[in-house]
């Protein structure tokens, strides 16, 4: 789309997803995962990452934040990346990219992940627009049924063509590029864990197939891509993490407040 900005991502073993970003004027870079399961942007300062200076740009009072000058663990140390910028809503915190919002710069973003790790491009975050040469055919669109996570509602869990049913009195999701797995009940965690796999031709519903689902370890190593969580405040919920967004280029829209998918190419 014309105006939108194009983000370069790197693919680290398929667990996890980032990209540059400058901070301050002149900009001091950073990299830092794309994360819309929050809200906050974290630069932490560690010998073994970059630094935000804050004396060495000339807008640092442009945005209020927080800074910790002491810490007990090493968060970041032993990662490739240096911190993580929130793309969720500001029920959380304020996001950074809501300065983007109010500007009218960006009404929409989408995420392309790559699951090949030996190809040099390892995904695509597209400010503004989407990027045809990562999707095919039409993206199909659910509303944002509350406006914390990009959360919206599912109708059912489907486990090969088999409906599980868990879901008849309502299960809610929410994509996640700042997770790595798919989070789910354990009760059908439990059953795929143990099926051979699960796909469906049947429009609106978005199959995974073994290969999209199962990550490499160790050479001899295969390791489940699904993983169990319960007892949420909002009730049954799934993540839909980067095993869900690698099969399916994701849009977010937030001036429609619409979440799309659409098969990755």
């Amino acid at each position: 789309d014309s105006g939108s900005a194009v983000v370069a991502l790197t693919n680290d073993r398929d667990t996890s997803y980032f990209g540059e970003i400058g901070i301050g004027t002149p900009p001091q870079k950073f990299t830092v995962i794309f994360d819309t399961g929050s809200s906050v942007l974290w630069v932490p300062s560690s010998k073994a990452h970059s630094m935000y200076e804050s004396s060495g740009s000339s807008t640092y009072k442009e945005q209020d934040f927080i800074e910790a000058t002491d810490e007990t663990d090493n968060v970041f140390l032993h990662r490739l990346f240096d911190g993580i910028l929130g793309l969720s809503f500001q029920t959380i915190s304020v996001p950074v990219w809501y300065n983007m919002l109010n500007q009218g710069l960006v009404k929409r973003f989408s995420f392309w992940l790559n699951r090949n790790v030996d190809e040099e491009e390892g995904g695509e975050l597209v400010f503004g627009g989407l990027d045809p040469n990562h999707f095919r055919g039409d993206h199909t669109y659910v509303p944002v049924t509350y406006q914390y996570y990009w959360q919206f509602g599912i109708g059912d869990v489907l486990i090969g063509d088999k409906s599980t049913g868990f879901c008849a009195p309502g299960c809610q999701a929410f994509a996640d590029s700042g997770t790595s797995l798919l989070s789910g009940p354990t009760a059908i965690v439990t059953q795929i864990n143990h099926a051979i796999g699960a796909n469906s031709e049947e429009l609106n519903v978005f199959g995974l197939t073994p290969e999209q689902y199962i990550l490499k370890g160790e050479a001899t190593q295969c390791i489940s891509g699904f993983t169990a969580m319960d007892a949420t405040l909002l009730g049954p919920l799934w993540i839909l993490g980067d095993v869900f967004m690698r099969p399916y280029h994701t849009v977010f829209d937030y001036g429609n407040l619409l979440v799309g998918f659409a098969e990755a190419a």
